[in-house]
């Protein structure tokens, strides 16, 4: 590299490593485990074990109703800048699964929420 292209390659590299740094929270539930969910056939037990634990449950007079929660929050890169910090926005992206269940605890409703919010200051 010429000392031309080597502050200009450290940058990227660098904007490029915080870029990857986001903050994750709850558990993530992907297309393709709600791929293996079948209304009227899975069961409380079966979706248990293949999406583990929920984030939450509640019992209804109609079943059992439990949630997977996920977000994900990414910086923008003048998180990263002293004094700068304070313009920085944030993104972030989430994922509620709500499944639930008759009182037979076989799957009734499988209904996904996606969404994502921006926060922070424009320039």
């Amino acid at each position: 590299m010429t000392a031309r292209t080597l502050p200009l390659a450290t940058i990227l590299l660098l904007a490029l490593f915080l870029a990857a740094c986001a903050t994750t929270s709850g558990t993530q539930v992907s297309d393709d485990d709600l791929g293996q969910i079948t209304k009227g056939e899975t069961t409380y037990s079966e979706v248990i074990e293949r999406l583990g634990e929920p984030d939450s449950t509640k019992t209804t007079g109609e079943g059992r109703m439990i949630a997977y929660n996920y977000s994900e929050a990414r910086p923008g890169l003048l998180s990263y800048v002293p004094y700068a910090s304070a313009l920085s926005k944030t993104d972030t992206e989430y994922r509620v699964v709500y499944i639930f269940f008759d009182d037979s605890d076989v799957v009734r409703e499988v209904q996904v929420e996606d969404g994502g919010s921006e926060s922070g200051t424009s320039l």
